[in-house]
């Protein structure tokens, strides 16, 4: 039934009135989302700065290779850092010293040689083109027993997540470690 001059329809209304409270309810849900994404800091990466001191037989442990590997099943990325004079690395997970995740970690620590030579030498004719080739590709297409080892100047045991006795639990209170590390 048409409505007459001066009389509003029933539905026009209520089609409008919904409208109107369809623009609201996106308007607070877009305002809530930017609401949370502030707080939360636009993703919530969750790191917390975090410092490694190494000494080795009581001496500041310099140019070592500091990684924390998560432990216990975890999920998230570990992260690394390289010690100054002082012993001290300022680790990075996703921005350069930006710190890690909380969380617990083994902590694994190498220190090259002095010297270029960092790898362990394979014996190759140096006339065997084909075999020179393979050595300097990358890591896979390189059979696994031919692959190169890095060598540590420190003991080994520091070298790998499932034997060192190092570990730590980063947190939002404890984010600063101290290793002594023996050469024996």
């Amino acid at each position: 039934m048409p409505a007459r001059a001066g009389q509003t329809h029933a539905y026009g209304e209520l089609t409008m009135l919904r409208s109107f409270r369809f623009r609201i309810a996106t308007a607070v849900r877009c305002a809530l989302v930017v609401f949370l994404l502030a707080v939360t800091g636009c993703g919530g990466k969750g790191v917390v700065p975090v410092e490694v001191h190494l000494s080795l037989d009581g001496k500041p442990l310099a140019d070592a290779s500091v990684s924390l590997i998560r432990t216990g099943g975890e999920q998230g990325r570990g992260a690394f850092g390289i010690t100054n004079e002082a012993g001290v690395a300022s680790v990075t997970t996703f921005e350069p010293l930006d710190g890690a995740l909380p969380g617990n970690y083994a902590v694994v620590v190498l220190k090259a040689p002095e010297s270029m030579h960092t790898y362990a030498e394979e014996e190759v004719d140096s006339q065997d083109f084909n075999a020179l080739m393979r050595l300097s590709a990358p890591h896979g297409t390189v059979r696994r027993s031919r692959r190169k080892r890095v060598r540590t100047i420190i003991n080994e045991v520091y070298a790998a997540p499932h034997t060192t006795p190092l570990s730590c639990e980063v947190s939002s209170t404890s984010h600063e470690f101290q290793f002594e590390l023996n050469s024996q």
